[in-house]
């Protein structure tokens, strides 16, 4: 579908954050084909049984305001990054660079004891790792892991994805589109071997109504399977926003192995 891939080129240029980034095209695409009045790629909507005027239609749902603490319940405070970096000093674990800055991408993580971080601080982790990269393209307001009767995890993820740098390259037309999109991702978050991995996933826009989500949802993910991008549903975001993390901390932390708990994430040190 040649419109998919132009507007990838085009609206994201840097691929620090690939896999994240990608994640939001389907979505901002709906919003600038929406306003922009591109009639170039009417044929190519009609692949997906969708109107130019049904995508304006998307367009003004993205643009409503939301407010962000009707989002959350539990919402990840700047106090959180404070607690994760005193425990993480206090059980050596080695994560932060000479800057104080957190860094994933060292070869491995050492650690002295046991550490048990709630689940705040573990969303505290994630956002202090995006803290290097210039405009961070995503910020997590929540996340919530619940261990469930059954023994399995619910894990609850608020993300608020800033779009000042596609607006920035819209011109005349920048002022129709929204600052920030939020995605609320509900699923199932479990272990097997030495990767975590989420599964049922189900995610909500903005603050939209159930029949306004499933059908921008649906639409997105279609756009999602033609493409080749390494995430093949929209559905996939808890994978990549904490799945992947929490494998990686997992796998490269030295004598220690990553369980779940009712609100934490623990490395036992064996």
């Amino acid at each position: 579908m040649f419109f998919k891939k132009k507007e990838k080129d085009n609206l994201i240029p840097s691929k620090k954050q690939g896999c994240l980034k990608n994640l939001i095209i389907g979505i901002i695409i709906l919003v600038i084909l929406g306003v922009a009045g591109v009639f170039a790629v009417r044929n190519a909507l009609g692949m997906y049984g969708v109107s130019f005027t049904r995508l304006k239609d998307y367009a003004e749902w993205l643009s409503e305001p939301v407010a962000e603490a009707d989002l959350t319940n539990n919402a990840i405070r700047d106090s959180d990054a404070v607690s994760l970096k005193n425990k993480a000093i206090q059980a050596g674990f080695a994560i932060y660079n000479a800057e104080g800055n957190v860094n994933l991408n060292l070869t491995s993580y050492s650690l002295n004891d046991t550490l048990v971080l709630q689940d705040y601080e573990l969303g505290a982790l994630i956002n202090e790792s995006a803290k290097g990269e210039d405009n961070p393209v995503y910020k997590l307001l929540e996340l919530s892991i619940v261990e469930n009767t059954d023994g399995r995890f619910t894990i609850t993820t608020v993300v608020k994805f800033n779009l000042s740098g596609v607006k920035g390259q819209l011109d005349k037309f920048a002022d129709k589109i929204p600052d920030s999109i939020y995605i609320t991702s509900i699923g199932q978050l479990s272990k097997v071997g030495s990767r975590f991995q989420t599964s049922d996933n189900e995610i909500f826009i903005n603050k939209l109504s159930n029949d306004k989500n499933k059908e921008l949802v649906d639409l997105i993910t279609k756009i999602q399977d033609d493409g080749d991008d390494d995430i093949k549903s929209v559905k996939d975001i808890n994978n990549y926003m904490v799945a992947e993390i929490l494998t990686k901390i997992n796998q490269k932390t030295e004598g220690a192995n990553a369980t779940l708990g009712n609100h934490t994430f623990s490395l036992i040190k064996g």
